[in-house]
């Protein structure tokens, strides 16, 4: 792997938590994983300027840096999408609290519920139902 590449895995982990992170931070975080800097801190401030502007992080002005929400990062080969370790327990948990939610509505009581229940259960598979809708329609144009 490219000392680039690694710089860019290395800074896309560290800013999938969503906060700001200083480019010090950065390049602290990539000598400790192996990558030196022997002609100075160049390449970090190359990796983070490429990221920003291909929208995959954001600067503060002010020497910050975080993650787009929803960027991810993305493999030159086959265009195999990588997510951090974090985004993905959040897609696992997130799928988790969906599952958890389809069996309420599936066993709900239609008939015997209050009306703020009744209101609040259509509004929820309602936006269930839209986001199915969503998903599908982004799967089809892949």
């Amino acid at each position: 792997m490219g000392k680039y590449r690694e710089i860019r895995k290395v800074i896309m982990d560290m800013l999938s938590d969503q906060q700001w992170h200083k480019l010090d931070e950065l390049q602290t975080k990539c000598e400790e994983t192996g990558i030196t800097f022997e002609g100075g801190r160049g390449p970090v401030y190359n990796v983070t300027h490429d990221l920003k502007k291909k929208g995959k992080i954001e600067g503060n002005g002010m020497g910050e840096y975080k993650m787009h929400v929803q960027s991810m990062e993305c493999c030159n080969k086959g265009d195999v999408v990588e997510t951090s370790k974090n985004q993905e327990t959040q897609l696992i948990e997130s799928i988790k609290t969906i599952e958890t939610h389809l069996m309420i509505y599936k066993n709900f009581d239609w008939i015997n519920c209050s009306e703020y229940e009744l209101n609040e259960a259509r509004s929820n598979v309602t936006r269930l139902l839209d986001l199915a809708r969503t998903i599908e329609k982004e799967f089809k144009k892949a």
